[in-house]
């Protein structure tokens, strides 16, 4: 069943809609076992619970304990890293395009820009940074987004690269491994 979540104590209990069955919200007893899967940012969220206590006034929602144990699982082929790499592009519209790589892996990226693409367009991504250059590398969009941030608006896309040339694959493997060193050196420091 598809439910929402309403909001959560951490520690204490989650507060999720009761599943409806033929326009009706399931009859629900106290300590009833449920499972729980979600998946956010590439990742499926397993876990157990039990209903605390279920309320069928409108909406019908259900209290159940926070989980004790949680079940990850990446559904990623590769290793995603969040990172802000300032790019230009071409798209199927002509023009160069200011963009910037705001998540990568070595099948694709997520980036952010003025403009807006469709799914299915093609692009080729350029960038020079310190650990050498990327010149035209194919990508097709994937999706299409809105993304917000400090009230800010852009468009965002999920971009599959087509093929990598050796130079773009060892350009995009150092952004990776400089990103991970980063965050391992601040995880070390905490």
């Amino acid at each position: 069943f598809e439910v929402y979540a309403r909001g959560w104590y951490e520690g204490m209990y989650i507060i999720v809609d009761i599943p409806m069955y033929k326009n009706e919200p399931m009859t629900l007893a106290t300590l009833t076992g449920c499972k729980i899967l979600f998946v956010k940012d590439g990742t499926c969220v397993r876990f157990q619970s039990k209903i605390i206590r279920a309320f069928y006034q409108s909406p019908p929602f259900m209290v159940i304990s926070f989980p004790e144990l949680i079940d990850k699982t990446n559904l990623r082929k590769s290793e995603r890293c969040q990172v802000q790499v300032p790019i230009v592009f071409k798209s199927n519209y002509g023009r160069p395009t200011d963009g910037l790589i705001r998540d990568l892996t070595l099948d694709g990226a997520l980036i952010t820009s003025a403009l807006r693409l469709v799914k299915g367009d093609r692009i080729n991504i350029s960038a020079t940074l310190k650990l050498g250059s990327i010149n035209n590398l194919e990508a097709t969009v994937q999706n299409v987004r809105e993304f917000s941030k400090n009230k800010i608006k852009y468009n965002a896309a999920g971009l599959k690269f087509s093929s990598l040339s050796e130079n773009d694959r060892k350009v995009l493997q150092s952004i990776l491994d400089f990103q991970k060193n980063q965050s391992n050196l601040f995880a070390t420091a905490v």
